[in-house]
This record gives structure tokens, sequence and C-alpha cells, in this order.
């Protein structure tokens, strides 16, 4: 608590005893633990973004962000390999809440799909591919439009 009797709670200061913003806070959902998560990602040439996501009664809810701005190296590989970090990366992040229930993974890039599938004599997407392999991963197609958190978490500020 600061000076002023703020605290941080979800990274905004709110006044402790503000009833206002202490009764906004009940309506945030709490995670199910029972219930499977979904992962949303994207990455643009800039950045990757990740939101792990619930879904109760058709609405999806947001229960973690993951944002990483890409080094000068990354910044360097292709499309897929640009998506395919996103993916590897939020399923680091988020995997402890994965247990062995299937995680539906949405990405706008629909070649991430057949990551499985591939190919390849990349050897960075084969060492990728082993390590999502451990995991029970369904990657759908979720087209630019619709697939909006994670591609706010990639996009650069204006």
């Amino acid at each position: 608590m600061d000076s002023r009797g703020r605290t941080s709670f979800l990274g905004f200061k709110i006044k402790v005893g503000d009833s206002t913003t202490v009764e906004a806070t009940r309506f945030c959902p709490i995670p199910d633990f029972a219930q499977p998560y979904a992962l949303a990602v994207d990455a643009s040439d800039v950045a990757i973004g990740a939101v792990l996501i619930q879904e109760v009664d058709g609405i999806e809810h947001p229960i973690c962000y993951y944002s990483k701005k890409l080094d000068c190296h990354q910044k360097r590989y292709s499309t897929v390999e640009k998506e395919a970090l996103g993916l590897i990366l939020a399923v680091r992040t988020f995997s402890v809440y994965f247990g062995s229930a299937p995680v539906r993974v949405y990405t706008d890039h629909s070649p991430l799909q057949f990551l499985w599938q591939m190919s390849t004599h990349n050897q960075k997407l084969l060492r990728w591919n082993l390590e999502l392999d451990q995991y029970n991963l369904d990657v759908r197609h979720r087209p630019g439009k619709e697939n909006v958190l994670p591609d706010l978490l990639s996009r650069p500020a204006h």
C-alpha cells in the first residue's frame, strides 16, 4: 500500500476501502481448474502475444496474458518461425495449467495447424515440434479479426 492508501490490483491502483472499485472486481471470473483451457496466439514482425482463455457459458474469459518483444535475431525469423515461436513460448508459460486435458490453440496463421505433419529440414521447427508433441494441443485456425487479444499484444504501440 502506498502513502495515499492505494494498492495495486490487476495493474490498476485502487484506493483501499473504495467500494466502487472493490465491487467491480467481484465480476472478474475466477478460473475453474476443472475446466479445460484454450490458448490464442499471434506474432507480428516485432512481438508475440498470447492469451490463456477459459470458456464459460459460451463466453471466452481471459485468464492470463503473455507478450514479448522479439530480439534482433528473432525479427529475422520467417513468418512460420515467428508464429511457432509464439506458440512454443505461450505453451512454456501456461503449461502449468494444462494437465492432461486437450488444449485448443487458436492462431491466425493456418500453417501452424500442420506443424506436426510438415516435412521440414528446419532444425528449429523440428526441435519445437518435438517439445510441443508432449502436450495434447488441438491447433485451429481463427481469422485475424477474431483473434483480437493476442493480436493486440503482438502489435507495436502507435
